[in-house]
């Protein structure tokens, strides 16, 4: 996604590019520069705008793309959407026209060169898939055109048809564009992906907290040592400040302390003399900074020391994304091969993006936010001069934020499974995110209302204002209050009577479609967008391996994690598909099919698993199938006693009425685990292994095939709740701290 761009800055830009353009394609009629315009008509984001000014005008394409542009910001195109529509043709034509040593558009030929170009004879070095996505492109832009062009009075058709793209003859492209073939390969290469993370779903949310928790440890000594430097003085620089880590139980051994030192730029300076060397200290750290600047405290990491013999410490996950210089957008800086360099590194972890990876430069941990995931600008030299000496300095508030915002996303993503233009809509306002009550069924022994929390947004592809509940479970409310905190209290630092501040929707994100709002992902007084959200879930999550069956690394986002989640509601859980429709908001089966689709190793699995009971002796008298009336009986008998957040075996029941799977909770995913109901689980599963024995021992091995299913699901549920009962006690685990001089 385009990082945003000034409006005030694009204005100015844009009213000079103007000047280039021809007089038809400064008053464009039917888009937002029409003279006659009533405002009906959007007009092109500020970073389309800025995308065109500075690379499309004064090329020979310059005013074709400048037409597609008004055209389809005029039919509410997303603006990330049209930049990427106008990049692929930008870049695509530029290396065919210097292949083809065309000068203008009048030498483009499609009939000719686009059958050449799908065909592999001109730019032979391009995949497959850029052919392909850029005749999609090209085809939609010119299909829009032709459209637009046939509303228009006929006078006004011919001053604009030669700033149209040109259609090529179906006879000459039809059956070129292996379209099919790529978009089978794009899902096999997603599935591929969505295969390497299913079997860690579990572990990624679990990750996710203890790696957040130790953050929220490290910035509490942090904030420790910086009010003893308050109390005490300057004079105690550089001071040295320690805390213990590891197991919540107190009758535990701390697995490991962590050292710090703490400094401001002054004491760094008189303690580093060599980086005044040859005036490095002038040149390279902007010594002419402000006084909250110079002032500023610095943290170093000094050391880890393992207080378990013969146990090796477990530093912090993000080191080695600051030692390598890897945050914000310092992928892209630095000399052509420290650039190289990088870019590799990142490609290794599986962070290289589209069809051809080694094309692209990425920034996987960039934000357009400041004061999340990198230095403030007036820090981050002297940041890097204290690395090229060794010294490892923390910016400890910014990789806090971008852990709180990843924790968040984790869990929300883990759990509902929306979308991420979904996420970004979640508002911290009492008619967005509310408490409902929801009727028992008729026929219950309780008639008290069930309650559940819910957000209220509106899923991608609904073109009316219709809100929809998304719930969310305990821990979800609790992370949710805890962003909220922050954001108030310490980032905003507002009243008790004050709610957080209304800011525009994230751009790039249907925000044509939403108003200001108390967006809850939010920070500086802007909202959070796409980019943002995931380079925070990728910094949280980094350094967990998820590896395709060919060896190529996957990274997690947030439509990977959604495409998991209703692979594993589908295919482990064996919830019914129109269940898993409903919760992804999917309004065709077909889709949520797609991406429910079981893995190769899935398939493998479930195979060894029939051909073992196929061979097996079935015993008729044992197993007998139930009659219809038997089965509407378990059903009906099930609505009657089930209701949303009702206590059930293990945990709390989130279904709202009619109960999909029969009653069997444990196993269920709509079961919301409680490690205080363990006891459930266990006495299941001790039922279950001995009916499994016994339906072994008198030949009966489908029987025993479900009571080895069920034993599977209390095994799942123990473990699940084995992580929450881990990162519930890893939260209230406090840093305490000790302090020193640091030399």
């Amino acid at each position: 996604m385009t990082p945003p761009v000034l409006v005030r800055d694009v204005d100015a830009i844009w009213a000079e590019a103007q000047l280039r353009l021809p007089a038809a394609l400064r008053a464009i009629p039917m888009t937002a520069s029409d003279p006659m315009s009533d405002g009906t008509w959007p007009a092109p984001a500020p970073e389309v705008r800025f995308h065109l000014a500075r690379r499309a005008l004064g090329q020979p394409w310059g005013g074709h793309l400048v037409l597609a542009a008004f055209v389809l910001a005029a039919r509410r195109l997303q603006p990330n959407t049209l930049i990427g529509y106008l990049g692929n043709l930008h870049t695509t034509f530029r290396e065919l026209f210097g292949e083809s040593g065309l000068s203008s558009m009048d030498d483009w030929n499609p009939d000719i060169l686009i059958p050449a170009y799908q065909d592999g004879e001109l730019l032979p070095t391009h995949s497959q898939g850029r052919r392909t996505l850029f005749w999609g492109h090209y085809s939609s832009l010119a299909n829009h055109g032709r459209r637009w062009l046939e509303a228009l009075p006929a006078d006004q058709q011919s001053t604009y048809r030669p700033y149209l793209l040109r259609m090529p003859d179906p006879f000459v492209v039809n059956g070129r564009s292996k379209q099919i073939e790529v978009l089978r390969r794009q899902q096999a290469t997603r599935k591929a992906e969505v295969a390497a993370i299913v079997p860690y779903l579990m572990q990624i949310r679990a990750q996710a907290h203890f790696r957040f928790n130790r953050m929220e440890r490290f910035r509490t000594a942090f904030q420790a040592a910086c009010k003893e430097v308050k109390r005490r003085g300057r004079k105690v620089l550089p001071l040295a400040f320690s805390y213990e880590e590891g197991t919540a139980s107190s009758k535990a051994l701390p697995r490991q302390r962590l050292h710090f030192r703490l400094w401001d730029r002054g004491t760094y300076l008189e303690a580093h003399p060599e980086a005044d060397r040859r005036g490095r200290r002038r040149s390279r750290l902007h010594i002419r900074t402000s006084a909250a600047t110079r002032l500023r405290l610095l943290v170093e990491l000094v050391s880890v020391e393992s207080l378990r013999p013969g146990v090796e410490p477990d530093t912090f996950w993000f080191l080695e994304l600051l030692e390598r210089d890897l945050l914000g957008s310092r992928p892209l800086q630095g000399t052509p091969e420290e650039r190289a360099a990088k870019q590799a590194w990142l490609r290794s972890w599986g962070y290289g993006y589209g069809d051809d990876p080694q094309s692209r430069q990425s920034s996987p941990f960039a934000t357009g936010l400041k004061g999340i995931l990198a230095w403030p600008a007036e820090d981050a030299i002297f940041a890097r001069l204290a690395a090229w000496q060794g010294v490892t300095l923390i910016p400890v508030e910014a990789l806090y934020v971008g852990a709180l915002f990843g924790v968040l996303a984790v869990d929300i993503f883990t759990t509902t499974a929306m979308r991420m233009n979904e996420a970004l809509q979640i508002r911290v306002e009492p008619e967005r995110f509310l408490e409902v009550a929801i009727p028992a069924p008729p026929k219950a022994v309780d008639q008290r209302n069930r309650t559940a929390w819910v957000f209220r947004l509106i899923p991608k592809g609904e073109r009316e204002e219709q809100l929809q509940n998304y719930r969310v479970d305990d821990q979800v409310r609790h992370q949710i209050a805890k962003t909220a905190w922050y954001l108030a209290v310490d980032h905003y630092h507002l009243t008790d009577n004050e709610l957080l501040p209304k800011v525009p929707y994230a751009r790039g994100v249907r925000e044509h479609r939403f108003d200001d709002g108390r967006y809850l992902f939010q920070h500086g007084r802007r909202a959070l967008t796409n980019m943002d959200l995931n380079a925070c879930m990728r910094f949280l999550l980094h350094g967990m391996v998820f590896i395709k069956d060919n060896g190529e690394p996957v990274a997690i986002t947030s439509h990977r994690l959604r495409n998991v989640v209703a692979t594993y509601l589908l295919q482990v859980e064996e919830v019914p598909i129109d269940i898993v429709a409903e919760i992804l908001k999917h309004k065709h089966l077909a889709t949520t099919a797609y991406y429910a689709k079981a893995t190769p190793a899935m398939v493998g699995e479930r195979l060894e698993g029939y051909l073992a009971r196929f061979a097996g002796v079935i015993d008729l008298e044992h197993d007998i199938l139930r009659t219809p009336e038997e089965v509407q009986a378990q059903i009906e008998e099930a609505r009657e006693r089930m209701g949303t957040l009702l206590d059930v075996a293990g945990g709390t029941c989130t279904q709202p009425g009619y109960c999909p799977v029969k009653t069997a909770c444990i196993g269920c995913p709509l079961n919301a685990p409680d490690p205080a109901k363990r006891h459930d689980p266990e006495r299941s599963r001790f039922w279950a292994t001995r009916e499994r024995d016994r339906a072994v021992s008198e030949g009966r091995p489908m029987d025993a095939r479900r009571m080895e299913q069920t034993i599977h699901e209390c095994d799942v549920m123990l473990q699940e709740m084995d992580l929450i009962q881990r990162w519930r006690e890893d939260e209230v685990c406090e840093a305490h701290v000790e302090l020193g001089r640091g030399f």
